[in-house]
């Protein structure tokens, strides 16, 4: 079977996926490439108020956004398709009740909030804005990878990273010139504007489009789906990031600035499967909705597949990947590489099947297996952390992701939709990754020459099935 590349590009699904892999990879690209500059200026404690800031930000907009961009705007776009940009605009103008009303009680409570979340006054007060200004941004992005305008996700995506790695990386090493002390402020306030500029002009976009602000039959469903997945959402990030926070308790910030920088080099792969994520849901839901579940798994299995490689290729070039983007500081971390990179595999099954739980509307399952997820790696984290230092962490990890999609397979199955997937294939690549992470890790006291024939290995062997692709553009194109 011939490759053709006529064919990878009439298909939209497949078209868009690559430019979403595209501009996701560059945005990530911009923040790995930035890495080195700022790992050398900002100390690791320095660091660790930039991992911390982006903690909190992320965790409370979860609460402030009601769940409205999580995954109840995809059932939206699915249910009110004649009346998007109507739904988009009622959205968002419900999103950002909560969110002005943070940033106005920051004004007399900075001080206060201070205290809570351990930054400085300035920082708190700059998290509170980008709470109002992210969710225009976020639910356009989400419109447009539903309805397949990959050029409209690219030139916002690589606009906002890039422009505002560049603005940042200029105004620190400016900072740190003049002998600013107060770097990490200048890092976040400074690429913060120019996120918040361009929400400015998508938020006013959006309400023009839409001119709806108050609908009850939207505010009504908004808060029905999206409520349950507040929860689900505090609770995913809890699983993600908790860790983090209580390695600064326990251990301090110089440890939180090694294991986030670690956290976010093993977290590179996830970069590819959001953006094939995001346009998978709309495939998945409209194959389901056409009673096509057969074109489902011959998708879904080479693109699992494709991502295991990746997510073993990473493994096995961790020394270096750590060494050139993050310097010798972070060097004594390498191990905390295959552990979380196959959390980070699991991850993908869960979106698999919470997908198929979001095209079911049962938002309250997804939020019970994450919130599961969530206690055990809280649970993990405390008991282990003293004991066995920032290690746990990553292996704590691996086993709250493990078990968050064993539960979403588990409910995806008492549905009857989990067949439309090869859980026998999903099985045998998480029982392989996790071998295999075991297995590099040993690998990293051994010359470098073996993991490199091994990577050569596994890149031979992708080039000689590349045809799997092209059943993947067939299926698309049916």
């Amino acid at each position: 079977m011939k490759f053709s590349f006529s064919a990878l590009f009439k298909s939209k699904e497949l078209k868009a996926s690559l430019v979403f892999v595209f501009a996701s990879v560059c945005s990530q690209g911009m923040a790995v490439i930035s890495l080195p500059i700022f790992t050398r200026i900002l100390t690791t404690e320095q660091m660790g108020i930039v991992t911390t800031y982006n903690t909190w930000l992320n965790l409370i907009s979860m609460v402030t956004t009601l769940g409205l961009t999580s995954g109840s705007f995809n059932i939206a776009m699915m249910r009110f398709e004649e009346s998007r940009a109507q739904y988009t605009s009622s959205a968002l103008a419900l999103s950002l009740i909560p969110s002005i009303i943070l940033l106005i009680l920051s004004i007399p409570l900075g001080e206060f909030f201070s205290s809570i979340l351990g930054l400085s006054v300035s920082l708190v007060r700059c998290m509170c804005a980008m709470l109002v200004f992210n969710p225009a941004i976020n639910l356009w992005l989400m419109r447009c990878r539903y309805e397949y305008r990959y050029v409209s996700v690219f030139i916002v995506t690589v606009l906002n990273s890039v422009v505002g790695t560049v603005v940042a990386v200029a105004a620190v090493i400016a900072a740190s010139s003049a002998g600013i002390t107060s770097l990490p402020e200048v890092r976040l306030i400074s690429s913060s504007i120019v996120t918040a500029l361009i929400s400015l002009v998508i938020g006013s976009s959006i309400f023009f489009a839409g001119r709806t602000f108050f609908n009850m039959r939207y505010w009504s469903f908004a808060l029905r789906a999206g409520l349950p997945l507040i929860v689900h959402s505090v609770a995913k990030y809890v699983l993600d990031a908790s860790d983090r926070i209580l390695i600064g308790l326990f251990i301090g910030s110089a440890a939180v600035g090694i294991y986030g920088v670690l956290y976010n080099l093993s977290s590179i792969s996830l970069v590819f499967w959001s953006a094939i994520n995001s346009a998978l849901i709309p495939y998945m839901f409209g194959c389901l909705k056409g009673g096509e579940e057969g074109k489902i798994r011959s998708v879904v299995e080479p693109l699992l597949v494709a991502y295991t490689i990746i997510c073993f290729s990473l493994m096995l070039l961790a020394p270096e990947v750590v060494g050139i983007l993050a310097g010798e500081a972070y060097a004594e971390a390498v191990y905390l590489v295959p552990p979380i990179a196959s959390g980070i595999f699991f991850t993908s099954l869960y979106n698999l099947y919470s997908n198929l739980l979001l095209y079911k509307e049962r938002t309250s399952l997804v939020m019970c297996a994450t919130v599961c997820a969530a206690v055990l790696n809280v649970a993990l984290n405390i008991v282990f952390l003293p004991i066995f230092g920032y290690v746990a962490s990553a292996y704590a990890t691996l086993a709250s992701c493990c078990m968050l999609s064993i539960m979403q397979y588990v409910f995806a199955t008492k549905l009857g939709v989990a067949h439309v997937l090869d859980n026998r294939l999903n099985f045998i690549l998480s029982i392989v990754l996790i071998i295999a992470g075991v297995a590099v890790n040993a690998l990293y006291a051994t010359p470098e020459y073996i993991r490199y024939l091994f990577f050569a290995g596994i890149a031979v062997l992708a080039l000689a099935n590349r045809h799997r692709l092209v059943d993947v553009i067939k299926v698309t194109r049916a």
